[in-house]
């Protein structure tokens, strides 16, 4: 019931409900940032979710790549989840993109980041400005900055509630980089979404994977790949 995503230095795992519950950043052999799939919410996750108790998801991996869409549906509309964590980058970021298909949806994220399995709490503020908000979380040596729509604070937890009509793109970018380093620069999504796309269809392009199981050898190289 879970889905991977990853860059071939780290990866997470995206359940069916839209919750991010296990993530190890920078590295595969990094403690957890998101450990909640072995204990409670309190152990860290990040969730991205219509609002609607009722709204139902279909799921897919585009092509052979490690790039996840999701298709939300509610009484009130339709929009695409597009997941990834980009090959290639200059610090490990996952990607988690909604774009109104259809009508008007709200959708709802749930942020807890919890450091080192859940034994650090981070020191978590807000920077920029209204127009370009951010969320900065440190703890020991790691830190992960947000940016996003604009998270409030809700017993140690951030919270976001954004409207999404037909035609309407929000993307959400959360990045890891050295806590004694200036954090990084906005990550350009559609740059990195077409390089990412690019880069696992050139190497699975090559692969010969005839007989009745084709697609899910297919699959499962590009699972070993990106581990």
């Amino acid at each position: 019931d879970h889905a991977l995503i990853g860059d071939t230095g780290t990866a997470a795992l995206v359940g069916r409900d839209g919750t991010i519950d296990w993530a190890c950043l920078p590295r595969f052999d990094s403690s957890s940032t998101f450990a909640s799939l072995l204990g409670t919410e309190d152990h860290g996750h990040w969730t991205l979710r219509p609002v609607d108790g009722d709204a139902t998801a279909r799921w897919r991996y585009r092509g052979d790549t490690l790039v996840l869409s999701t298709v939300w549906t509610t009484r009130d509309g339709v929009v695409e989840v597009t997941e990834f964590m980009p090959v290639g980058a200059h610090r490990p970021s996952i990607v988690r993109r909604v774009r109104g298909l259809r009508g008007t949806v709200e959708m709802r994220q749930t942020l807890r980041i919890r450091f080192d399995y859940s034994r650090a709490l981070p020191w978590i503020r807000q920077i920029g400005d209204d127009d370009e908000p951010a969320l900065l979380a440190t703890a020991g040596p790691g830190s992960v900055i947000v940016r996003g729509p604009r998270f409030r604070a809700d017993d140690h937890r951030h919270t976001a509630v954004t409207t999404i009509h037909d035609g309407d793109v929000l993307d959400t970018v959360l990045t890891w980089y050295p806590s004694h380093r200036e954090p990084p620069e906005p990550l350009g999504v559609d740059a990195a979404l077409a390089h990412t796309l690019s880069w696992w269809t050139g190497w699975t392009a090559p692969a010969q994977t005839p007989g009745r199981y084709a697609a899910a050898t297919r699959r499962s190289l590009v699972f070993l790949r990106a581990m």
